[in-house]
């Protein structure tokens, strides 16, 4: 993607930067002969305008970065939620709550940089994005959802252990479609996402 986008910008700035031999060649004066001095208005194609439209989508090298932390956060949110998983089968109450507590914190974290990377976009991207945006965020409400149920589940020390599997398997599997979401939507912007 990154080098069709490249040759796309090489062959949009020759088609802006050389518009007169262009036009002449394209009327088969060979660029020399009568000069056409009309005011007519340029035209834009309809590749022009999808090119437009792709360049004003793209990422910023910030918000590439932005992007890149949110991922790396819900990365880690999901691994900390995996290992809270497999450690419920034995674990002490006191192990519970301490799992918890720090899969929460996890889990927040990964929901601030998605909405601080989201909170960096253009006006164009808002309006050109809205469906992945929109399927993000709802991503995220599933997120905190199933976060608090996990929270009430494994919070004091009579927690039942295979209630607090089943909410973390379900929030687990939310935060895949929350990860999807936002591969989905760095796609969309051109940037490369990580290997889960």
């Amino acid at each position: 993607m990154p080098r069709r986008m490249t040759t796309i910008c090489a062959l949009a700035i020759l088609l802006l930067t050389a518009p007169g031999a262009t036009l002449a060649q394209h009327r088969g004066e060979g660029g020399k002969g009568s000069q056409d001095t009309s005011t007519a208005p340029p035209t834009t194609s309809k590749e022009m305008q999808d090119f437009m439209r792709l360049m004003a989508l793209q990422a910023s090298p910030d918000q590439a970065a932005q992007f890149q932390e949110a991922m790396k956060s819900l990365d880690a949110a999901r691994k900390e939620a995996q290992g809270f998983l497999k450690a419920t089968d034995g674990a002490r109450p006191s192990e519970i709550i301490r799992r918890n507590e720090e899969l929460l914190n996890s889990v927040d974290e990964a929901r601030f940089d998605s909405i601080g990377f989201l909170r960096t976009f253009s006006r164009a991207q808002k309006n050109g994005l809205k469906d992945p945006v929109k399927k993000l965020q709802k991503a995220d409400v599933e997120v905190g959802r199933l976060r608090k149920l996990v929270d009430q589940e494994a919070s004091g020390p009579g927690a039942d252990r295979q209630r607090v599997a089943a909410a973390l398997a379900d929030l687990l599997k939310a935060l895949e479609g929350f990860r999807a979401a936002e591969a989905a939507l760095g796609k969309n912007m051109g940037i490369e996402v990580p290997a889960a």
